[in-house]
């Protein structure tokens, strides 16, 4: 029973399956150790780890003096850091008694993972010595190769091919090792051998090919690669190296391909990153035909374990539909002179089939398994065009950011355009003239700087086009030509289909008002189409129709909004896209006007002088998302029509949070009676009604935020106004009892919280002592705290006196008031403004810390 239940679980994928079969294998007696193990090792493998220590110590309540099963435990105890290093003394007193127990000296590999190599090799030998087996020959590799001793890497498994030399794994791990060593003909008398014996490897030839070409024999390394696409035609990865090494005309970016001998080494002053980016070049083609080419050359050099984690992955984006991709090179070189080839996959942006009919999006994604500090990383890889004609007409636009979070010593960006087509650029805080060449009807631009630090971010600054430099260019200079350019471009999709006409039609049935009609159109369009953000390709700027939005039920942001025109224009009410650039990217200077600078789309009602965002769920029509507020919006009419407006911000007014809570104090109770209320409107509504979307858990969920700051509070009754309606303000009820309230400062005297909000703006704001951006404030808000405390006869009060505090940054205002045994203080902070620029830094970090001290003054209460 056990051996037929242990052989089916490991055939198994599915882990519930698998599950299930070791728990019958438990039934079978003579094996129940044995079966309670492998249950330890599937929850211990899937980090369940209650479950797994369970059926450690049910083991060993079979067997409690096994030292497998004992190794094994306090092996799961020193990860869990339960007893501390008493844990790890266990082990060593196992391993101690039993050296020749070859399942002990496993655990033992594990605790010394982190331990010298001399002690490292020390205990593998004397593994190797019970047991010869591929476990030992991989430890003694990787142990070997990591230390950078090759001979010993190579020949520990050359010895093991001795005896069992058609081990396909070890000989694919010594092949792709001596690849990397370039030790080419070893290699290639390794594999001619072994593929006499399985002349079908596909990953053998592929390696032939590799040593074949690093030998210099190219033809035949052509051979090689084509033999193995043929056994395995799903390798995307060797159809562009084949693409790459096959003879073809001229490249067209040759001359702009800058040579490795002219990389940049990395220079000593940047050392201290993670990263240096050695060389940042791309070069864009417009052909005549508008369809368009981008060649990109990359190289980075890795200076620390997290610049080997953040270069492991290099994803490519494209629309499959309209480009291609290839990959003409992707290598590290180690510091030892050996190369590290990448490997690649390709993946969809979304797993979900239905998403997949309509978001064709796409990444190739380059990986570096085995990356360390000293490698250097090349990548050079195009994206081209493969329609017949460009989708965008006759626009190009594009927006190049020059900075980045680690140092760029090389940036150079090319652009070479037909010379009718006419261009303007905005190269904002570059300092440089770009060159400019014309040459057989082309216009040939390049900008190109060198020494580019690191791009140094503050909390709440900008976004990074406000605090870097970056290129910005178009084929429009004008926003109005270009939203008269983009209302063409979408003229065909906003048609709706029958069924969505009568279904609109049913839905303003009776409203006769436009805000009637708008707020139930947009309720339907926010209750039943799903976001799904994948905005690229030439989808990232053309929605798909109006119909077949409808018909899917979900869509992108410009999906999702002129779904919403639509609808509303076949009610008769007036609807435009708006087009803008949310705040948290920051703004960008006028001109020029391309669609480059905007990455969200929504909705303008011109009747009412309303923006609606289509993707904020929660949000009432007066809620425009904050980060949708103060920005320039390009609003575009189905007519041709186009203008550029602001959207407003909320005043602190229109965002309120109003809590009041009526604490009733018992002398020597720690838990406080409390009856409280809250009001919201504004932008942090939609985040309540988010929160408590749930109506079967908006009691406990309300407990769990109290007690976030007032542990083990208790939530009795709650009472919610219909938080479902998103045009509606919210209100909240409770009755129960809170913790914390009450601090002990005495004999028989206590203080009392007047503020339960935050009461460190300052620090949250204002941490650093100067400032070298602006401060971004995510919205105006105003809050306030209406705090009753009932006090037993007999208690002396102090409370802090009233008090005002304005400035242009906003205002702080405090209400005493006292009747019989009830004290009411009123506390009302209001921020009015979003935006802080430096020169008003240290006045609005005084504000900010006068506000804080008022706010965490407390009431004292003596008993």
């Amino acid at each position: 029973l056990f051996y037929v239940n242990y052989f089916a679980a490991k055939c198994e994928d599915d882990f519930n399956r698998r599950r299930d079969y070791y728990e019958k294998a438990v039934q079978d007696k003579d094996y129940k150790v044995e079966s309670l193990f492998e249950l330890y090792s599937y929850y211990f493998n899937r980090s369940m780890s209650l479950k797994a220590v369970e059926y450690i110590n049910k083991a060993l309540e079979i067997k409690p003096n096994d030292p497998i099963l004992n190794s094994e435990k306090y092996y799961f105890y020193s990860l869990s850091s339960i007893l501390g290093n008493l844990a790890e003394k266990e082990i060593e007193e196992i391993y101690n008694l039993n050296r020749g127990n070859a399942n002990v000296l496993r655990v033992m590999f594990y605790l010394w993972d982190e331990r010298g190599f001399e002690e490292k090799e020390k205990i593998f030998k004397e593994y190797q010595k019970i047991r010869s087996d591929r476990f030992i020959v991989y430890k003694l590799f990787y142990l070997y190769s990591e230390s950078g001793r090759k001979e010993e890497a190579i020949g520990v498994i050359k010895n093991y091919l001795n005896e069992f030399q058609y081990d396909r794994d070890l000989i694919k791990e010594l092949c792709s090792y001596e690849i990397k060593l370039g030790i080419c003909d070893d290699v290639e008398k390794i594999l001619s051998d072994y593929l006499k014996y399985a002349p079908d490897w596909a990953k053998g030839r592929e390696m032939l090919g590799e040593a074949l070409l690093q030998c210099g024999r190219n033809d035949e390394a052509l051979k090689e690669f084509e033999k193995s696409l043929l056994l395995n035609p799903q390798n995307d990865n060797l159809k562009r190296r084949l693409s790459y090494l096959k003879p073809e005309e001229d490249l067209f970016y040759s001359s702009y391909k800058i040579q490795e001998s002219e990389i940049s080494k990395g220079k000593d002053e940047y050392k201290d990153q993670s990263l240096q980016i050695l060389l940042d070049n791309t070069f864009v083609l417009v052909e005549k035909s508008g369809l368009s080419s981008r060649y990109c050359q990359f190289a980075a050099k890795i200076q620390s374990p997290y610049g080997a984690q953040i270069m492991s992955g290099f994803p490519i984006t494209y629309d499959p539909d309209w480009q291609e991709v290839r990959v003409i090179e992707a290598s590290a070189k180690r510091e030892d002179g050996s190369t590290l080839r990448a490997d690649s996959y390709t993946t969809s942006f979304l797993s979900d089939p239905q998403y997949q009919l309509y978001y064709r999006n796409r990444q190739l994604v380059l990986t570096f398994s085995g990356l360390k500090k000293g490698d250097t990383v090349f990548i050079e890889y195009l994206i081209t065009d493969k329609s017949e004609a460009n989708a965008y007409g006759n626009y190009f636009g594009d927006f190049v950011p020059f900075q980045n979070i680690y140092p760029v010593l090389n940036k150079i960006y090319t652009l070479k355009v037909p010379e009718n087509l006419k261009i303007t650029y905005n190269d904002v805080g570059l300092d440089i003239e770009p060159i400019v060449v014309k040459t057989a009807g082309y216009s040939i631009y390049q900008w190109s700087k060198k020494d580019i630090p690191q791009l140094k971010n503050e909390a709440y600054a900008p976004g990074f086009s406000e605090i870097s430099p970056y290129l910005h260019i178009s084929t429009f200079n004008s926003w109005e030509d270009l939203g008269k350019w983009y209302s063409s471009f979408i003229k065909d999709q906003w048609e709706l289909s029958e069924t969505a006409k009568k279904l609109v039609h049913q839905i303003a049935q009776g409203k006769t008002a436009t805000i009637d009609k708008v707020i139930e159109i947009q309720k339907w369009v926010l209750s039943n189409t799903r976001y799904v953000g994948l905005e690229f390709g030439v989808h990232g700027y053309k929605p798909y129709k109006a119909s077949q939005v409808f018909e899917s039920r979900f869509g992108d942001c410009k999906d999702k909004a002129l779904l919403l025109c639509a609808m509303l224009k076949e009610v008769n009410v007036d609807a435009d896209m708006a087009l803008l650039r949310t705040r948290n990217l920051g703004r960008i200077e006028k001109n020029p006007a391309s669609l480059s600078s905007f990455n969200h789309a929504i909705a303008y009602i011109p009747e009412l002088d309303l923006f609606l965002d289509a993707t904020a769920e929660f949000s009432g029509i007066k809620e425009i998302p904050y980060l949708d507020q103060g920005v320039d919006a390009l609003v575009v009419s189905s007519d041709g029509k186009a203008e550029v407006k602001t959207i407003p911000l909320n005043s602190s007014e229109e965002n309120v949070f109003y809590a009041k809570y009526n604490f009733d104090l018992k002398k020597g109770d720690p838990q406080v009676e409390v009856e409280g209320s809250y009001f919201i409107k504004g932008v942090e509504a939609s985040m309540i009604r988010a929160d408590f979307q749930n109506p079967d858990k908006r009691k406990e969920t309300l407990e769990k935020q109290l007690s976030r700051n007032y542990p083990a509070s208790k939530v009795e009754e709650a009472g919610f106004s219909d938080i479902t309606d998103t045009n509606k303000d919210i209100n909240i009820t409770f009755k129960g009892k809170m913790n914390g309230v009450l601090k002990i400062i005495g004999n028989s005297t206590y203080s009392g919280s007047l503020w339960l909000g935050n009461t460190s703006l300052s620090s949250t704001y204002c941490a650093l002592s100067e400032r070298k951006f602006a401060i971004e404030i995510p919205y105006a808000l105003k809050q306030v705290y209406d705090i009753t405390y009932k006090i037993q006869q007999g208690a002396s009060v102090s409370v802090p006196e009233e008090k005002e505090i304005v400035s242009k940054f906003g205002t702080f205002k405090r209400i005493v008031k006292r009747e019989n045994n009830l004290v009411n203080v009123v506390s009302e902070v209001s921020l009015k403004l979003t935006r802080v620029e430096v020169d008003d830094y240290r006045e609005f970090k005084s504000f900010l810390g006068e506000v804080d001290k008022m706010t965490s003054e407390r009431i004292q209460i003596k008993w």
